[in-house]
């Protein structure tokens, strides 16, 4: 678990739980403007997210004089390198993307932590967080995708070593229905930041395998 992760790195992990979906910004910066030097928060296209981060926290951080530090961390090319305007689709997008991947498509640092003395929180109240979203459990968990980095990079491997269905016939067979493990079937890690597809993409490549496949993944992924 990223919980745990971090724990070993020695850095703090702490979970929010707003009063309202109106207020997310609003509490962020609530909670971190008294010990925060900046703030560094994840992209996202979707207009909630966009209106907690961009129109909530961010008007409150620049009263403040703390610097909000906006990434993208979903694509390997960030948005606003990629293209300057909306694009009309795919088959505009794609070469400047192609352009500009030799410069993002490189290998992260090791993350280092913090420093042994640093200190942590107590351990999270997850009973707590998962009432908290009022889930319905009427709705079973899928039983094939287990949470972590672990599992996303077990799956990883199956796709890339299978000799019937994955890498190996990616480029060809991907749309077809009748092959249901021919896609690595990641987007739930990827969607939910379990693993980031830009270390999925080097790894790939690292194989130095399946030429035509890898192509195919890494152009449906970036």
């Amino acid at each position: 678990m990223v919980e745990e992760e971090l724990q070993e790195k020695h850095v703090p992990f702490e979970v929010l739980k707003p009063n309202s979906h109106t207020e997310v910004g609003t509490q962020v910066y609530e909670h971190t403007r008294n010990d925060a030097i900046a703030v560094v928060c994840d992209m996202s296209p979707i207009r909630h997210f966009r209106d907690w981060m961009e129109n909530q926290a961010s008007p409150l951080f620049d009263q403040s004089n703390i610097p909000l530090i906006q990434i993208d961390a979903h694509n390997v090319v960030p948005v606003w390198f990629a293209s300057p305007k909306r694009e009309v689709g795919a088959r505009t997008l794609r070469p400047k993307i192609n352009k500009l991947l030799p410069d993002f498509l490189t290998h992260f640092p090791e993350f280092q932590g913090n420093h042994k003395d640093c200190i942590t929180n107590d351990p999270i109240d997850w009973k707590s967080c998962v009432d908290f979203l009022d889930m319905d459990t009427n709705v079973k968990p899928v039983s094939w995708a287990k949470p972590g980095h672990k599992f996303a990079m077990e799956r990883f491997h199956e796709f890339c070593n299978s000799t019937t269905e994955g890498l190996k016939n990616f480029d060809t067979l991907r749309n077809d229905p009748n092959y249901k493990n021919v896609c690595s079937n990641l987007s739930p890690w990827i969607n939910y930041g379990h693993i980031s597809f830009q270390k999925l993409a080097l790894e790939v490549r690292a194989l130095k395998k399946h030429p035509n496949g890898t192509a195919s993944y890494i152009e449906e992924g970036k």
